[in-house]
């Protein structure tokens, strides 16, 4: 079995959950916080499960023996009478109730890790996948924690501010995408006047969408523009980019300061699509980061500890950071 160096995710153990206040007073960015807040806690508490479940199990074989004793005086269960097998038992019951055992200092949260490593190995096939479901998981949630923020967060900023972001994201061109070859080729001609009519529909409202809101929409720019799909929020480059056309230089590198964002999202993709199994995406999306450079085309990607923590709490710092940058701005600006 693989050594995954489970200690790595030792930073990620904790009683205090994850949880991001701002100072706005929007209802709407408040309401994305706290979706934010409780996807991010779930990451967390998926992170101490690891833990709770070792330090019970280490204290089931304690609870039995005190409970033993509590009741016979002794540390042996020959010769017990059913009656002290059952007092026994209820006392191991009420053992069972009592707050768990705390690992108050990292050195104890280090040991802890090493054990629940241990306790994997221990259990063959299940013991591993179980280690690697638990390590995919925390990186899944940590990237779509920060997708569906960077998402809402943006609705909500144009709903808030409609004549300063809204009406910026309703003009603003539709990213350049990568599209495959069409089913039905057109002429140079016929190409040129369908982009222009997808550009004049970007650019305008329908009717039976004014007709939907009563022709009142302003707190809803952000929410139309969102559904039009005239941007896309499921990779940091199209992130990216939508934040730039709303909030211009105010934002800008932004994204480029995080820059384990766009292996988060490969390392994402590749466990969500591909079952582990690296593609020439994740190559493209990694190759200038040396500790994947090994990997070539479908190879298994290889998760350990450090590797995890890092990528996890990526995802979270450039979220935290995103969310309180958006509500600095909309404090500062107040139309």
């Amino acid at each position: 079995m693989q050594d995954y160096k489970f200690s790595g995710l030792v930073e990620l153990f904790s009683e205090d959950y994850h949880v991001t206040n701002i100072h706005g007073l929007e209802i709407e960015i408040q309401r994305v916080c706290d979706s934010y807040n409780a996807n991010t806690s779930r990451v967390y508490a998926l992170a101490n499960y690891a833990q709770f479940l070792t330090i019970k199990s280490m204290t089931l074989g304690q609870h039995a023996a005190h409970a033993l004793h509590d009741v016979t005086q002794q540390w042996s269960r020959n010769n017990l009478s059913e009656d002290q097998v059952k007092r026994s038992q209820e006392r191991f019951n009420e053992l069972l109730n009592e707050p768990m055992p705390q690992v108050p200092y990292e050195k104890g949260r280090e040991e802890v890790a090493r054990l629940v490593e241990q306790v994997t190995r221990s259990g063959g096939k299940v013991g591993e996948d179980a280690i690697l479901s638990l390590m995919s998981a925390l990186l899944i949630g940590s990237w779509t924690a920060f997708e569906s923020l960077a998402s809402d967060l943006w609705v909500a900023a144009c709903n808030c501010r409609p004549m300063s972001l809204g009406v910026k994201a309703l003009l603003a061109q539709k990213g350049r995408q990568q599209v495959g070859e069409p089913l039905h080729p057109t002429t140079t001609e016929q190409r040129g006047q369908q982009g222009k009519k997808k550009r004049d529909a970007h650019d305008s409202i329908k009717l039976d969408v004014l007709r939907r809101h009563k022709f009142n929409l302003q707190d809803k720019l952000g929410t139309i523009v969102s559904r039009s799909r005239k941007f896309t929020f499921s990779n940091i480059d199209g992130i990216g980019y939508a934040y730039r056309m709303v909030f211009g230089d105010y934002l800008k590198g932004f994204f480029e300061t995080y820059a384990d964002m766009p292996a988060l999202e490969a390392i994402r993709h590749v466990l969500v699509h591909r079952a582990g199994e690296i593609d020439q995406s994740f190559i493209s999306n990694v190759e200038n980061i040396p500790v994947f450079s090994h990997y070539k085309l479908n190879d298994r990607l290889q998760m350990e500890g450090e590797m995890v923590r890092k990528y996890v709490t990526a995802g979270i710092d450039c979220a935290d950071h995103l969310l309180w940058k958006v509500d600095e701005w909309l404090t500062k600006n107040q139309e």
